[in-house]
């Protein structure tokens, strides 16, 4: 019995001392690069046992499972390379990404994002202090939720809630986990390649297809759609990065990289003839002018493109000149009606998802000179917010947008991420002009310039402070 006792009481010991010596192995870097290697080695003969099989869902799942024990590996030790670095890089393709019931593979890749970096800050007993932005963020986000119970439609508020509570999340976590600047400008970098691959395949799109009656980009693959302005929005920030790495470049490779990244994302914004978008590129531009010190060299490249552009373009000025005898497309009478609704629930809103049917509500009692339709969004956040949050909601957000500007102020001119401030300032004030003509508060993109800015706050204060001691705006 004794002995039977000894042996149970040795296995943790014996399992203790074999996790010590097969960690002592695999830190041989030797044994690495064979492990390594045989892994590769099988994951190329699985896919290609299972392409020659013919079956896709065979080769996705054996992708899967091949390549799991990486991945995860990865998204232990490098979590905003994988699995965020991802999910940086499906934001401009998430319409076409839908798995059904609602949800996105953009989506998944989010909730795995925020699992991947609460498991990193809980290994590295690390946390930032948080930015004021981040409980006004949660308490909108809780607001939101309380204006459900009288909401028009209860699903289609639980709808909007749901979306807002996972892109705060995602928000929350990346403003309180530490982050390197590596990994920051590894994943500015992976912005810029993701929205050069949606203009490509935009491109490509647009040119493989019949035009629309108005000349413009529409993707529609199978019933998922990307709207144009949607499209356009989201190559906004990648446009910006690549702006200021053009006028900050002193190597030629980042200035040839740059140029070619401007000219494939400038190509995706003017196939869809996107008003507001064309508008924000030029405010990124102005914006990258007045706080780059090479003004004079920013000027010289952007005059001459931004004539060039009126000169083999005019569908341009054939757009902006419509919008003013369109009153924006219809905006303006939309607005009309949605201010009357607005005044009818000033303060406490019509409840999250009822702006639809606030403006159908009004929509006889206003009787604008155009009529717009029924059902129609608001095209405007600002209303949106108004409409569904009431002013509590819309002081909220609007709280949040003027500090997430204080925040990027705090990083002084000939800092090294100075670039980096302006970039994300000028998408930011990009992010601002698309949302007076636009429904984009719950996009991913729109809060993809958010977490990158609560980042970019995080690697700047790390440098000045202890992580424990980190205040900020």
């Amino acid at each position: 019995m004794r002995s039977g006792l000894g042996s149970i009481g040795g296995a943790p010991a014996a399992l203790t001392d074999l996790l010590a010596r097969t960690r002592y192995a695999l830190s041989d870097r030797a044994a690495l690069h064979v492990l390594g290697a045989a892994g590769i080695v099988l994951f190329l003969l699985g896919v290609g046992a299972a392409v020659a099989s013919g079956d896709l869902k065979i080769v996705a799942i054996l992708i899967g499972l091949l390549a799991a024990p990486f991945l995860i590996a990865l998204a232990l030790r490098r979590p905003f390379l994988f699995p965020y670095g991802l999910y940086v890089v499906l934001v401009p393709f998430d319409n076409l990404l839908s798995l059904g019931s609602g949800g996105t593979l953009t989506k998944v890749t989010g909730a795995l994002t925020i699992l991947a970096v609460v498991i990193a800050i809980v290994r590295g007993r690390r946390i930032v202090r948080p930015a004021v932005t981040v409980p006004i963020a949660i308490v909108y986000a809780f607001w939101m939720l309380l204006t459900t119970f009288w909401a028009v439609d209860f699903g289609l508020a639980m709808q909007d809630v749901t979306t807002t509570f996972s892109l705060v999340a995602l928000f929350v976590v990346l403003s309180i986990a530490p982050v390197e600047e590596r990994d920051l400008r590894t994943i500015c970098l992976m912005i810029v390649i993701s929205g050069m691959a949606a203009a490509l395949y935009g491109i490509w799109y647009f040119h493989q297809n019949p035009l629309s009656l108005d000349g413009r980009l529409f993707v529609d693959v199978s019933g998922r759609r990307i709207d144009p302005n949607g499209f356009a929005d989201s190559l906004l920030a990648p446009f910006a990065l690549a702006l200021v790495g053009l006028v900050q470049s002193r190597r030629i490779h980042t200035l040839l990289g740059s140029l070619a990244a401007l000219a494939v994302l400038g190509e995706g914004v003017l196939i869809t003839l996107s008003r507001e978008a064309m508008l924000a590129c030029v405010a990124v531009a102005l914006v990258v002018v007045l706080m780059s010190r090479r003004r004079l060299f920013a000027l010289a490249l952007m005059i001459p493109a931004l004539a060039l552009i009126l000169l083999f373009v005019p569908a341009v000025l054939t757009r902006l000149t419509d919008a003013l005898s369109t009153g924006g497309a219809g905006r303006t009478s939309i607005w009309q009606v949605d201010v009357h609704a607005w005044l009818q629930h000033p303060i406490f809103g019509w409840g999250a998802g009822s702006a639809f049917q606030a403006y159908s509500a009004n929509l006889l009692r206003v009787a604008p000179h155009d009529f717009a339709g029924w059902d129609r969004p608001p095209h405007n956040v600002p209303l949106n917010l108004l409409l569904d949050g009431g002013l509590i909601g819309f002081l909220l957000v609007a709280a949040c947008y003027v500090l997430m500007f204080r925040q990027l102020a705090r990083i002084p001119r000939g800092d090294r991420l100075y670039d980096l401030r302006v970039a994300f300032t000028a998408a930011f004030v990009a992010i601002g002009i698309v949302s007076l003509f636009i429904d984009n508060a719950t996009e991913k993109y729109v809060w993809l310039v958010l977490c990158s800015i609560a980042q970019l706050r995080v690697v700047a204060r790390a440098r000045s402070a202890p992580i424990e001691q980190l205040r900020g705006p």
